[in-house]
C-alpha cells in the first residue's frame, strides 16, 4: 500500500524548517524532518552601530543631503522589515526547489503571524502551489508538531495517543 506524503514547512523570520507527514499503519501522523533554511541576514547588521543612509556617513560625501546634513539613521525597525524581506525571498526561492526536488504539487506552510505578510508579497511565483496559514510552529520538534491540533485536524490522524 503506498502512502501519501503530505509536504509542512513551518517558517518565521529566523528559519524555514519541511517536514514529511504520512500515516502510520496505526493511523497517527508521523512527521520526518526534511532540509532546513536559516537567516543569514539577521546577524548582518552590527547592533551597536547606527546605521546610516544618504552619505551621511561620510564626510563631504557628494552624496550627502545638504551642506549641513546631520547623519539619518535608519531605524531599528526598518532594519527588521528589510531583513524579513529578504529573508522572504530567500524562502521562496527555496521553496521553488523544495517543491521541484520532490515531485509534489502543493505544499503546507504556517508562517509565523509577523512573518506571513511579508511572505505573502513575495512568494509571487509559487504562490499557486503554497497554502499558507497563520502559525507560530517553528519552535516544535517533529513529534510534537504531529501532535499539534491544527496538524491533527488538517491531516487527520485517525486517532489521539495515549501516552501518559
Amino acid at each position: 500500500m503506498a502512502t501519501t506524503t503530505h509536504w509542512i514547512i513551518t517558517a518565521d523570520g529566523r528559519g524555514a524548517h519541511l517536514f514529511g507527514c504520512s500515516h502510520l499503519p496505526s493511523g497517527d501522523l508521523h512527521l520526518e524532518p526534511g532540509r532546513s533554511l536559516h537567516n543569514a541576514h539577521e546577524e548582518e547588521h552590527e547592533r551597536s552601530r547606527p546605521l546610516l543612509l544618504g552619505g551621511a556617513e561620510r564626510r563631504g560625501s557628494v552624496a550627502r543631503s545638504g551642506a549641513h546634513a546631520a547623519p539619518h539613521v535608519v531605524s531599528q525597525g526598518h532594519a527588521d522589515e528589510e531583513s524579513l524581506r529578504r529573508f522572504a525571498r530567500e524562502v521562496r526561492t527555496w521553496l521553488a526547489a523544495a517543491i521541484d526536488e520532490l515531485g509534489t504539487d502543493r505544499v503546507t506552510l504556517f508562517a509565523a503571524p509577523q512573518f506571513l505578510g511579508v511572505l505573502r508579497t513575495e512568494l509571487d511565483t509559487v504562490a499557486s502551489r503554497v497554502d499558507l496559514h497563520k502559525g507560530e510552529l517553528t519552535h516544535l520538534r517533529a513529534h510534537e508538531l504531529a501532535a499539534h491540533p491544527e496538524i491533527r485536524r488538517m491531516f487527520g490522524a485517525a486517532r489521539t495517543s495515549a501516552k501518559s
